[in-house]
């Protein structure tokens, strides 16, 4: 029942799982962690954390792939740098809002899931 290296506590949930889950419940869970979050306005953090932006690594995986191709393309075809430079926002746009629709989808698909997942309610409720 036990892992090694893991020393179980009696409600079924060990330090270091506690320590991990502070630790997400600090990126997704309402509390930010601080870094650049804390340099804007506090009514702002809701939305930065419902498109998760800290740590911004979805959007950095969709978004920098993409722009690899449009730079090695640019450079072999010598194409002009307003032309770059605007479908590289463009791939920045359509990024963004792909990568925030897939955590929606995500989010609403796992909603039933994690209502019944004791896991989820240990994360979300322990602290």
């Amino acid at each position: 029942m036990g892992h090694i290296g893991v020393r179980w506590r009696p409600n079924g949930i060990s330090k270091t799982v506690r320590k991990q889950q502070f630790s997400l419940s600090q990126q997704y869970g309402g509390i930010h962690a601080g870094g650049w979050v804390n340099l804007l306005p506090a009514y702002w953090v809701p939305y930065v954390q419902l498109c998760r932006l800290s740590p911004p690594a979805g959007l950095s995986l969709i978004y920098f792939p993409p722009i690899f191709g449009v730079l090695h393309s640019a450079s072999v075809h010598g194409y002009p740098a307003e032309e770059v430079l605007r479908a590289c926002l463009i791939l920045l746009a359509a990024s963004f809002f792909g990568n925030n629709a897939a955590h929606a989808w995500n989010d609403l698909v796992d909603a039933p899931i994690d209502a019944r997942s004791t896991y989820f309610l240990a994360c979300h409720w322990a602290w």
